[in-house]
């Protein structure tokens, strides 16, 4: 899995903003797994459209739905500055873990 491009989406009140990264293969649920491993996930294959939510608390939460080709990336105002360059690279190395 690859991430192809980082597009900013929208600045909240609170300080946060939204980034969307689009990837290189559709979503599945190794990946959806892979992503949540150590943090809090939610995972609801269940619905018409599998939805997922990952929590890494106080840096960012990662949304997204099952067989798309990008998630939505919430990262909040403490978070680190480099976290975008992080989840990039722990995203960019999937395929190394499976």
């Amino acid at each position: 899995m690859t991430v192809t491009e980082i597009q900013h989406v929208e600045d909240c009140f609170d300080g946060s903003f939204i980034k969307e990264f689009f990837l290189d293969e559709t979503i599945t649920e190794p990946f959806i797994r892979y992503l949540g491993k150590d943090k809090k996930l939610e995972y609801f294959p269940e619905f018409a459209r599998p939805f997922f939510r990952i929590i890494a608390e106080d840096e960012y939460m990662i949304k997204g739905i099952e067989e798309n080709r990008y998630v939505k990336v919430i990262i909040f105002p403490s978070a680190e500055k480099d976290i975008i360059e992080q989840i990039r690279a722990y995203i960019n190395k999937f395929h190394s873990f499976v």
